[in-house]
């Protein structure tokens, strides 16, 4: 083995020295696709390509032009600067939570419809922003961490429902009056507002039990996950419990 590497450091050596250029058997041009000749010689497509009209959906003869895209850009910088800044008070809020909706499934979402040209309903609100989502001890976050934060804008560890990152995850005693925390539903109500759930998963799945639990597993969505635990369901409330009892969850109008 030390032979062989010695004889691909003295050919490297030989190559660079002599100036030439070393290419590859069967390897990509640099801005295209080999394919071999009937001869044997290596011929790139990029040329081809080059000329052929792009395969997309919507596609337009201009956007081959360099001055369409700085029209673009120039048309869209006018728009946002006319746009007047919204100074009014909103008396109704609708909280959609897309699970799981990344710029990147946003952006797939637009290829599956034909273009990533094109922009979806709600690209095109006049006010739009982006969220950083993690949970306090972990880089990935999940569905539990994340709707705490969003709902109330604090954030916790991996796995738990509205409760302080202090707690550890299937902590079955803790002081409540300490650790648990209520959010924008609860806010709501507070100020006289009408509250409720409409949801097209399981009402006690993580995501919407942010909006009304308190929970050290996002699991726990009974006694039989309680007790999987080794929790005493007669000391630890289950989501579904919460769902009926807590204070919160008792004065929606709508849970569907």
């Amino acid at each position: 083995m030390r032979d062989l590497a010695r004889y691909f450091a003295c050919f490297l050596a030989f190559a660079l020295t002599a100036g030439e250029l070393v290419t590859v058997p069967g390897a990509r041009e640099p801005d295209g696709h080999s394919r071999r000749g009937k001869d044997g010689s290596f011929k790139s497509s990029a040329a081809s390509s080059r000329t052929q009209t792009p395969q997309v959906q919507g596609f337009q003869e201009r956007e081959l032009e360099t001055d369409y895209w700085l029209e673009q850009a120039q048309q869209t910088l006018a728009q946002k600067l006319a746009t007047p800044h919204n100074t009014d008070h909103a008396k109704n809020v609708i909280f959609f939570i897309g699970d799981g909706m990344s710029s990147q499934t946003v952006a797939a979402t637009r290829m599956y419809l034909g273009n990533e040209a094109n922009f979806l309903s709600f690209e095109n609100f006049k006010d739009l922003g982006s969220v950083r989502t993690y949970c306090v001890n972990r880089q990935v976050s999940d569905s539990s961490c994340t709707a705490t934060a969003y709902l109330s804008g604090v954030k916790i560890n991996y796995g738990m429902v509205n409760i302080a990152a202090s707690v550890d995850r299937y902590a079955c005693e803790y002081d409540r009056n300490a650790s648990d925390f209520e959010g924008l539903l609860k806010w709501a109500q507070d100020a006289g507002k009408s509250t409720g759930i409409v949801t097209t998963t399981k009402i006690t799945h993580a995501t919407p039990a942010g909006a009304y639990a308190s929970s050290a597993n996002r699991y726990w969505e009974n006694d039989v996950e309680v007790a999987s635990s080794d929790c005493d369901p007669s000391r630890v409330d289950d989501i579904a419990e919460q769902l009926v009892d807590k204070e919160v969850a008792q004065r929606f109008n709508v849970v569907l």
